[in-house]
C-alpha cells in the first residue's frame, strides 16, 4: 500500500495483528462524586500472560485516553487476560488498576474515580 503526504487528511489506522487475534477493548470513565463523564484520563491496557509476577508477566502495554464524553477504545492482541490502569495527568481523581479477562472485554467497561 502506497499514501502520499497529499493523501493523507487524518490519522491513519493500520492494524498489524489478523483479525481474530485482536479484541476491543472500551468504557466509559465517571467521576465517582459527581457521576459526569472524567475526560482527559490515561488508559493504560496491560496484557497480561497469567503469570503472578508483577514485572514478568507483562507481554505488551497501549494507551489511551478517554475523550470529552469520558469515553476510551482501543485495540490491542487478544490474550487471557489485561490491566487497566487509570491515571489522572490533572492530579484531580486517585489512580485506580482493575484486572479483566478476554470474556469480560465484549462489555463496557464502566469505571468510577474517587477524587483524591
Amino acid at each position: 500500500m502506497d499514501i502520499t503526504q497529499a493523501e493523507v487528511e487524518d490519522k491513519i489506522k493500520v492494524s498489524l495483528f489478523r483479525e481474530s487475534y485482536v479484541i476491543d477493548i472500551s468504557g466509559i470513565v465517571v467521576s465517582e462524586e459527581t457521576g459526569k463523564p472524567a475526560s482527559g484520563i490515561q488508559v493504560r491496557i496491560s496484557s497480561m500472560d497469567g503469570t503472578n509476577s508483577s514485572i514478568g508477566g507483562i507481554i505488551s502495554a497501549f494507551n489511551a485516553f478517554s475523550d470529552k464524553d469520558g469515553q476510551f477504545f482501543i485495540q490491542v492482541s487478544r490474550r487471557n487476560s489485561y490491566r487497566l490502569t487509570f491515571s489522572d495527568r490533572n492530579m484531580i481523581f486517585q489512580t485506580i488498576s482493575i484486572s479483566v479477562t478476554a470474556d469480560e472485554t465484549a462489555d463496557v467497561v464502566k469505571v468510577h474515580l474517587v477524587p483524591r
